[in-house]
């Protein structure tokens, strides 16, 4: 099956030409009528055409879909349209900002100082009293549990 738009194709179920329909080419071929078949009623060039193909118009397709609960809601789809636009807008304005995001952090990172390094006397003596806190909390905890086993 295809989409086709823009040629005023004749729909094997109404029968009808509309220039501004879309059609759906089924690529079926079935045994259809003759149309444009009556000269008085045809339009100067117009021939007769044989519908060999299954093609059906968009009006068509809604009805015969509407006969299995299906429908065309345009409310529903005019929503989505706008949902869609307000989404790309709201896409728009957070690549924005992330763009803003980016500059303020290097901004700041080139306001912010750097850590200055402990050289390795410091660094020995942070370990020594970081050493010391936790034998003090440990032997605490010791002497509480004895205290509470006691």
């Amino acid at each position: 099956m295809r989409l086709v738009v823009g040629k005023a194709l004749h729909c094997s179920r109404c029968y009808g030409q509309y220039p501004g329909r879309r059609y759906v080419d089924c690529d079926a071929a079935w045994d259809g009528p003759v149309v444009n078949q009556v000269a008085s009623v045809m339009e100067p060039g117009v021939d007769p055409m044989a519908i060999d193909d299954l093609i059906l118009c968009e009006d068509c397709i809604v009805e015969i879909a509407g006969l299995v609960g299906l429908s065309r809601d345009e409310e529903a789809q005019r929503k989505l349209t706008e949902q869609g636009a307000v989404i790309a807008g709201q896409d728009q304005q957070i690549a924005k900002l992330l763009n803003k995001i980016v500059k303020l952090e290097g901004a700041l990172h080139e306001l912010t100082p750097p850590k200055p390094k402990r050289t390795p006397e410091e660094q020995r003596e942070f370990m020594l009293k970081n050493l010391e806190k936790a034998r003090a909390v440990r032997a605490a905890n010791r002497a509480a549990a004895k205290a509470k086993a006691g």
